[in-house]
């Protein structure tokens, strides 16, 4: 299957995702937060890790994977950036679309480069 370098610039989605405070705990829990770091775990005081923000943005993997016309089993992912533009809620519901701004083609494999942009119901990133 040959990749489709014709992707690049695409913009896929709108997905939706939705998310509440047991998905920011167990997140937080799964990443291991420690007994010292109460206010990611406990209901009154919940404070959302930054790095959840990665959550909303992975449905756009599969459907790049889906454009550049790869296998999504063999798909490696390499590295996240994260720009956050307020702290994140304990519970919201988001659209992330994703753009494609580069393809690598490295002969045995591919390096693919997606921007993606998460959006809460008021339209603020």
């Amino acid at each position: 299957m040959a990749l489709n370098l014709d992707a690049v610039g695409q913009v896929l989605g709108p997905v939706d995702f939705e998310y509440n405070e047991d998905d920011v705990i167990l997140y937080a829990i799964g990443v291991g937060v420690t007994p010292d770091e109460l206010e990611f775990v406990y209901e009154n005081m919940l404070k959302v890790l930054p790095t959840f923000a990665v959550i909303p943005a992975r449905g756009s993997g599969l459907n790049t994977a889906k454009l550049l016309n790869i296998d999504f089993t063999k798909l490696l992912h390499g590295e996240n950036r994260i720009e956050l533009y307020q702290p994140l809620p304990p519970h919201a519901k988001c659209t992330a679309t994703a753009t494609v701004k580069a393809v690598y083609d490295k002969g045995n494999g591919a390096v693919a480069i997606t921007e993606v942009e998460a959006k809460d119901e008021s339209g603020k990133l």
